[in-house]
This record gives structure tokens, C-alpha cells and sequence, in this order.
């Protein structure tokens, strides 16, 4: 099993520990592609588009793919590979952890870290080549949430998408600041339209990875309202209040129909 290793980067100095930690494992990669995308907003292509140009570059049966600001653990090639010798899986969901205790919660309904693996993420991911493409990569329509729409696809051909809670890889933490909650607010936009492109499937189908026992996590519930008390900006403060309402009202869509948002 060849195995390829894509870097999507926007000039973050992150890149060269990123770098360094894919090059110091106990497996190494096939070969390393390092996809670069431009950070002015008017020529970017965004992390989708990104991620493709580098799988399109790729020789591997296997992708796996990780942001230029994280960091993975010595063993991450070896146990994403494991799970990729079971011939049904077809795609595979690693773990992501934060480095700093006071992380930045989001306000997706996932948690914020995800140490078991749960969640598709596009920082910490794999998926075999063929089927890959089969899928049409990473759909370049989403600027956001690219890898959720991608394991819903999955899921909707009902490919095996297996968890590797073992391969870990540590993800900087965000700033919170006025930027970063309009960042929020843009991101809500494109949750949204995710919602309205895969629901009517969803709800008819109920896939394992939709469904569970309860939808608000707790922890970063709390988290945001200890980061939102810090705001001094009012125009920042009063974004984070209408974005926390627009979220309860997804909350209890959720919770009406019994499902995880992934």
C-alpha cells in the first residue's frame, strides 16, 4: 500500500513543524505534496479546491491529508494505514486534539477537539484514491465544511468510513477576537447550505454517524460563553449573541429530529 501525504497551506509559519512531524514517523509516506493556496480573499481557492490539486498530484493508493497547522503524532502514518488494511474501508476518520488547554470552541454542533475520531475532518483524514475521485473529491462548492459534505457523500454510497481515535494529530489554537467570530458568522452561512443540499437524505436514511443519544456538548457550550464574557467590543459581543441564537435554533432542529450534525 503506497501512501501519500497532502499539505494544503496558505503561507501559515506553522508549516515547517507540520512539515516536520509528517517526515518523522514510524511509517513513512510515499511521497509528501505540499499544496499551496494564495491568503489574499480574491484569488484563494479555498481548502477544497486545495486539497484536490494536491490529490490530483498524488501517486498513492491511499491519501491522507493534514493542515500545515497541525502537528502529527510519531505513529499517525502507521495506525491511519492499519485501519486502512481492512479491504471494506474506504475511507478513515482520525483524531484531532488541541495544544493550548483554552482552545477556541466553535459553534458546530461537533465537538471542538475530537478524540475518538467521530467526526470527518479535513485536518486528519484518509480516503482511498480511487474512491476518492469517484466521489468527486472534496465538493469545491462549500468554502467551509468541505470535509462534512465529503463523508456525507460517503456515507449516502454507503461506503465504510472507519475510525482511528490512535492516530492523533494536534491542531493550533485559534485566536478568539472580532475577526475570528465574523469568521463564525460567514461559516454559518455555508453550514446552511449544507443542511439544505444532504437533510432530505439524512433524515430519510438516519446513517449511524447522524444519529446518537444527544446533540449539545456541554463543554464547548460553556467554553463559548466563558470566551464571549471576555469580549469588550459591543458590535463583537452582540455578533456572538445572534450567532449563539441562530445556533439554538439548529439545536433544536437537531434535537426535534433525534440527530448529530456532523
Amino acid at each position: 500500500m503506497k501512501i501519500s501525504v497532502i499539505i494544503p497551506t496558505i503561507n501559515r509559519p506553522q508549516l515547517q513543524d507540520a512539515l516536520r512531524s509528517v517526515r518523522n514517523q514510524t511509517r513513512a509516506a510515499d511521497e509528501i505534496i505540499i499544496e499551496h493556496d494564495e491568503d489574499s480573499e480574491l484569488t484563494r481557492r479555498g481548502p477544497a479546491a486545495t486539497r484536490n490539486a494536491g490529490a490530483r498530484r498524488a501517486h498513492g493508493d491511499v491519501l491522507l491529508f493534514i493542515d500545515d497547522d497541525c502537528v502529527a503524532e510519531s505513529h499517525w502514518i502507521e495506525r491511519m494505514a492499519t485501519a486502512f488494511e481492512d479491504p471494506a474501508v474506504t475511507a478513515v476518520s482520525g483524531a484531532v486534539l488541541y495544544r493550548g488547554a483554552n482552545h477556541l470552541p466553535t459553534l458546530n454542533e461537533r465537538v471542538v477537539q475530537n478524540p475518538d475520531a467521530r467526526w470527518f475532518m479535513g485536518a486528519n483524514c484518509g480516503v482511498r484514491r480511487d474512491a476518492f475521485w469517484k466521489l468527486g473529491g472534496f465538493p469545491e462548492k462549500y468554502r467551509v465544511y468541505e470535509d462534512k459534505a465529503f463523508a456525507l457523500s460517503c456515507w449516502m454510497k454507503k461506503y465504510l468510513v472507519a475510525r482511528a481515535p490512535l492516530a492523533q494529530v494536534y491542531h493550533a489554537t485559534s485566536q478568539w477576537d472580532a475577526r475570528m467570530v465574523k469568521q463564525f458568522a460567514d461559516h454559518l452561512s455555508w453550514w446552511i447550505e449544507l443542511m439544505r443540499d444532504f437533510d432530505v437524505w439524512a433524515d430519510k436514511n438516519n446513517p449511524p454517524p447522524l444519529w446518537g443519544g444527544h446533540v449539545l456538548m456541554p463543554r464547548d457550550f460553556g467554553a463559548f460563553f466563558k470566551h464571549l464574557a471576555r469580549l469588550h467590543d459591543p458590535a463583537s459581543r452582540l455578533r456572538a449573541e445572534l450567532l449563539m441564537r441562530q445556533r439554538l435554533q439548529l439545536w433544536k432542529r437537531a434535537i426535534r429530529n433525534r440527530m448529530f450534525v456532523v
